[in-house]
């Protein structure tokens, strides 16, 4: 198994039945910390407004984008819904598989997935700023 160090990032999870599935994953793969968030333990909607305050409002696959797309409140609002996988640049993903469906294999491939998404996401963010 290959090794990498995140240095300074954590990995958020929820509290649920397969947390220290996702944990040990996430520690075989070099996250240093893992932590619960509590907005990620609510789960929080995507409000409406929240297309008012945000800039980007980012969704991991199909569903999540018409989702995302309805909650929006107008068509012109849409230009701020973006696919994670369109951050990606190592890995080709069209979206963000559920890994409760691929074992720990699942957990895997999406940490990876997640990891270059966001390693894409922020490049991204600085080079617009």
């Amino acid at each position: 198994m290959r090794q990498r160090r995140l240095t300074g990032i954590n990995l958020l999870i929820r509290r649920d039945i397969d947390r220290f599935r996702r944990a040990e994953v996430a520690i075989r793969q070099g996250v240093e910390e893992v932590v619960e968030h509590p907005a990620v333990i609510e789960r929080l909607p995507v409000r409406t407004e929240d297309f008012y305050n945000f800039d980007l409002i980012i969704g991991m696959d199909d569903r999540n984008i018409d989702d995302l797309k309805e909650k929006a409140p107008s068509t012109e609002e849409w230009k701020k819904i973006h696919r994670m996988t369109e951050y990606c640049t190592r890995i080709l993903a069209d979206h963000v598989p559920d890994p409760y469906y691929g074992g720990a294999e699942g957990f895997e491939y999406v940490l990876d997935v997640l990891e270059d998404a966001c390693a894409g996401l922020l490049t991204s963010l600085t080079q617009d700023n």
